[in-house]
Order: structure tokens, then C-alpha cells, then sequence
């Protein structure tokens, strides 16, 4: 009776310290909100209003239900610099922005959970461990950055560490069938607002979500899809990742109203990614639909008579194809190819110089221009390696990049593992794994052709997505393991 009163007792102060400081933390929100609203009506753009009235929103969502706040914090968050989320605190101090907001709450909620014993803390893998060496490895190089170090440190954190954190936070949220479920489910809405801005803009040429200054046109005959994430690479990269989800909710269905859904958004999707006019796209795509026709059978023989059509239809037609503008304007354009390849070699010679080490974080562009290497052109331009491995390496050396590069081994080795046991002992969801090594092959190779850093979106729909099917599929590992152990059987599956 004493231990279970002692245990309750600890119970009762555990959440009765999680109450007030809740309580405390939505009293300085709310204070806050009120003087910026005070102030918003001072001023002549009450569109200043937006900021505090929607953070007060997130922050009050994320308090009362952290998972939900997490769900709506991916889905909406490339739309807050649009929705004036984003909230300036004055000079000298860095701004309170919705990313930014939501990630300290739902990292200080996670930590006061598990202080006081409410969540445990998830399994960590070696995987984790390189994850976090990388980060570890990458922002040391902020310190040899030419744009000061609190400026390169900001960037680092919004352009990586927000990104990478989805990675760990989804870990203590999806255990359960039903919270996968819910987890997943954001993964269509942004799917779908992706296709709607692609083909509204591709279509009519009016830009929705218009990010200044950035340039709209290809060339004479295409549009440079720019609406919201302000470069088509970007929208491609997101709807690779995505594509895998389409394709297994496609062949779990069972209702024929449900596989016409899926089946329509598969083809959407496609569609959007070839208006994109995007190679690194359409190259991405590809690697979905060959590592799906290798997790599900079902989908090869599909697969390979339209991929068998597509090439008759290329060498029936191969001279008019030739002649076409979008094969000489974008699918042979050489223009961007030798820039790719005259970056490479002056990133790898800048690598050479500095190899332990690097040669400083986004110090690639200003370097080049002050050597002569190129030519600014526009005064806010500097050029870019475009390629993610590249810029890393030559940025922060091999410090920066062998965590990187350690970590994508042990995860594929992990996914392949994980793939091949849920084929002997759980094969209902061993489609969860072919998700994951497909989204995963078109994102590693496509960051190879961009700048993976200034695509904060692609990056944090990528580790959101990784994060939430390896912690569902870690759990769904332990309990089957259980119930081999208690079978009298022996096996691991290591993951």
C-alpha cells in the first residue's frame, strides 16, 4: 500500500510540474500575442496580425496535442513566409519563425515527458549515431564561414538541424498502427496541393505563393514553375518521395472506389513531375517505380509494358522527338550540364585544398566569385556546386561528410534487412520498407544533381517520412520478436 500511495504521489507531482509549466508556457505565449496585437493595430498592415494570432494557434495545438501540432506543422509549413507565420523580433535578434517555434515546443514537451517518465525514450541504433555525428561534423564548419558565424549558424539550423530533427522527434509519437495511420495520412494533402499548384501554374502561367526574384521562365517555349517553393527541382524532389505512399496505398486497397483514387493520384503525379521539366525529377521517378516493381511483384509487369511502350513510341518517333523543344531545350540543354561539371571541379580542387576540415559553410559561391571562377551577374547571386555530396564535402571536409556518408550505409543496410525479415515473419507490411528504399533511392540520387540545403521542405518531408516508418516498423519488429522468443524460435532481425 506504501509503495503504490508513493507511486501515485510521484504520479500526481510528475503531471501536476507538466500542468503549470504548460499552463506557464501558454500564459508568456499569450502575453506576447496580446502586445504584438496591440501593436498590429497601431500600424498601417494589419497583415502584421497574422504572425502572433497564427503562432499563438500552433503553439496552443502543439501544447494541448504535440502529435497533432506535428502533423499540421509538415503540412503547413512551406506556406508560413506566404501566411506572414514568420515574426520579426527586431534587430540584433533572430526571428521567431514557425519552423523554428514549433520545434522548440515539441522538442521542451518531449523532454519534460520524458524527465518526468511519461514517454520513454526510443530505441537509438548506430544509425542515429552517424546522423548525429553529421550534424555534429557539418555545423563546425560555420565557423570558418565568410557570412559571420550567428548568420551561418541560423542557416545551418534552419536549412539542416530543423530538417534532420524530424528524424528523432517522429520516433516518440509512432508506435501503433493507428498513429502510423494518421502520420502517413499528411502525405496525400501535401501531394495534392503540389499537383494542384503544378498544373495551375503550368497551365495558366499565373504564379500562386509567388517568392520574389525568382525567374519564371525556362526558356521561349516552357515556364519555370517558381509558385511556393521557388524552384521546380524542389516540388519534383517532394513528389518522388511521396509516390511510393500513392503506389502502396494503390495495391492495399480493396474497395474499387479506393484503387480509382490512388490509381488517379498516381497519374496525376506523374503528369506534374513532366511538367516540372525537371531531368533530376524525372530520373527520380524512375528509381521509384524500379525498386517498386522489385518490393511488389504485381507492379512489374504494369511497369515494364508501359516503360516497353514508351521506348517503341521513342523509336517510332525519334526524329520528330529530336526536333521537339523539349528535347532541345531541356532534356539535351548542355548548358546546365557544364556548369555542373566546371562546379565540380572547382569544388573538388577547393575539397583538395582543405580536405580535413573544409573550406568554410556556403563559402563555395563567394569563393568562386572573388577568385574569378565566375562572374556575379545580379548582385544577390552567387553560384552553387549543385550537388549536395560536393557542397558538404568541400564545406566541411572529412569531418562533415564520412558521418554522412557512414550513415547512409548503415540505414541501407538497415532497410534491406529490415525488408527481408518482414518478408519471412511480417510480409503485410513489408511494403513499409519498400517505401522507405524507394524514397530514399530517388532522394540520395536527386540531391546529387541540387543544392539539397535551400530545399528546407524536400529535406523535412524526406526525414519526417524516413522517421515515421522507422520507428512504426522498429515497434512492429520488438513485439513480433517477442512472439518468436516466445515461440521458442531464434531469430533477429537487427533493425
Amino acid at each position: 500500500m506504501a509503495v503504490g500511495s508513493a507511486t501515485e504521489h510521484e504520479e500526481e507531482t510528475s503531471s501536476s510540474w507538466h500542468s503549470a509549466l504548460s499552463i506557464g508556457g501558454q500564459s508568456v505565449l499569450a502575453v506576447v500575442a496580446a502586445v504584438y496585437l496591440i501593436r498590429g493595430t497601431l500600424q498601417p498592415h494589419p497583415e502584421r496580425l497574422f504572425a502572433p494570432i497564427g503562432l499563438l494557434f500552433q503553439a496552443v495545438l502543439t501544447v494541448l496535442n504535440p502529435f497533432l501540432g506535428l502533423l499540421t506543422w509538415i503540412t503547413v509549413s512551406p506556406f508560413a513566409p506566404f501566411w506572414h507565420l514568420n515574426l520579426s523580433l527586431g534587430a540584433g535578434v533572430p526571428d521567431l519563425g514557425y519552423n523554428r517555434l514549433v520545434f522548440f515546443l515539441l522538442a521542451f514537451i518531449l523532454f519534460l515527458q520524458w524527465a518526468t517518465g511519461r514517454r520513454p525514450w526510443p530505441r537509438f541504433s548506430w544509425v542515429d549515431g552517424w546522423l548525429l555525428l553529421f550534424l555534429l561534423g557539418y555545423v563546425l564548419s560555420t565557423r570558418l564561414s565568410q557570412r559571420g558565424l550567428v548568420t551561418s549558424i541560423q542557416s545551418f539550423f534552419d536549412l539542416w538541424l530543423l530538417p534532420v530533427s524530424l528524424f528523432f522527434l517522429t520516433r516518440f509519437y509512432v508506435q501503433t498502427r493507428s498513429q502510423l495511420k494518421w502520420a502517413l495520412g499528411v502525405l496525400p494533402l501535401i501531394a495534392g496541393y503540389l499537383i494542384v499548384l503544378v498544373l495551375h501554374e503550368q497551365t495558366t502561367g499565373v504564379i500562386w505563393f509567388y517568392p520574389w526574384g525568382r525567374a519564371a521562365q525556362y526558356t521561349e517555349h516552357f515556364h519555370r514553375m517558381t509558385g511556393l517553393l521557388g524552384d521546380p527541382a524542389y516540388p519534383a524532389q517532394v513528389l518522388d518521395i511521396i509516390a511510393p505512399y500513392f503506389l502502396y496505398r494503390y495495391y492495399q486497397a480493396v474497395k474499387p472506389e479506393q484503387k480509382w483514387l490512388y490509381g488517379t493520384g498516381i497519374v496525376l503525379l506523374i503528369a506534374s513531375v513532366g511538367m516540372l521539366y525537371n531531368r533530376a525529377g524525372y530520373v527520380g521517378l524512375l528509381l521509384v517505380f524500379i525498386v517498386w516493381a522489385i518490393v511488389e511483384p504485381r507492379f512489374w509487369r504494369p511497369f515494364a509494358f508501359f516503360l516497353s511502350l514508351i521506348g517503341v513510341a521513342a523509336l517510332l518517333f525519334s526524329s520528330v522527338l529530336s526536333r521537339s523543344a523539349i528535347f532541345q531545350e531541356r532534356l539535351a540543354q548542355g548548358e546546365t550540364i557544364g556548369y555542373r561539371g566546371k562546379a565540380f571541379d572547382v569544388g573538388w580542387g577547393y575539397f583538395l585544398s582543405s580536405p580535413i576540415w573544409g573550406i568554410g559553410y556556403n563559402n563555395f559561391g563567394t569563393r568562386a566569385i572573388a577568385e574569378g571562377v565566375w562572374y556575379q551577374y545580379a548582385p544577390k547571386w552567387v553560384p552553387m556546386p549543385h550537388n549536395t555530396y560536393l557542397d558538404i564535402l568541400l564545406s566541411a571536409g572529412v569531418i562533415g561528410f564520412a558521418p554522412l556518408l557512414l550513415f547512409m550505409v548503415s540505414f541501407w543496410q538497415k532497410m534491406v534487412t529490415g525488408y527481408r525479415w518482414f518478408c519471412r515473419h511480417l510480409p503485410g507490411d513489408r511494403q513499409l520498407w519498400g517505401i522507405m528504399i524507394a524514397s530514399s533511392a530517388a532522394y540520395y540520387v536527386v540531391i546529387a544533381t541540387l543544392d539539397a540545403g535551400p530545399d528546407q521542405f524536400g529535406n523535412m518531408v524526406y526525414f519526417y517520412l524516413m522517421g515515421v516508418l522507422w520507428a512504426y516498423l522498429q515497434a512492429a519488429t520488438r513485439r513480433r520478436q517477442e512472439i518468436i522468443a516466445w515461440a521458442g524460435e531464434e531469430e533477429n532481425a537487427n533493425v
